[in-house]
């Protein structure tokens, strides 16, 4: 049963749960982890490179380096900086 308990100094309350039963201190439980089927497709990832790059110039950003790329898509960095090179017939710049 809940029981409400108010913050005298916030003047918000909260709810505090108290067990019925006692809950063993070890649990097991199974993760399974999956890896994708098939590897991804080159051409796939740059599309999504140069999409993500267009969105961001369409929001008015003239710059962007590869880690925010990668995390943005959920890419490994290598993957990203294999498909920038090829983006520059697409008029791509790298700076620096």
């Amino acid at each position: 049963m809940a029981k409400s308990a108010t913050n005298r100094e916030t003047s918000s309350t909260a709810d505090t749960y108290e067990a019925r039963r006692p809950i063993p201190a070890t649990t097991s439980f199974r993760v399974s982890v999956t890896t994708p089927r098939l590897p991804r497709n080159s051409e796939a990832i740059e599309a999504a490179v140069y999409s993500y790059i267009q969105a961001l110039r369409a929001l008015g950003k003239t710059q962007v380096n590869t880690a925010e790329i990668a995390r943005a898509l959920g890419l490994p960095m290598s993957n990203v900086e294999k498909a920038l090179p090829k983006l520059t017939e697409r008029g791509i710049r790298r700076a620096g």
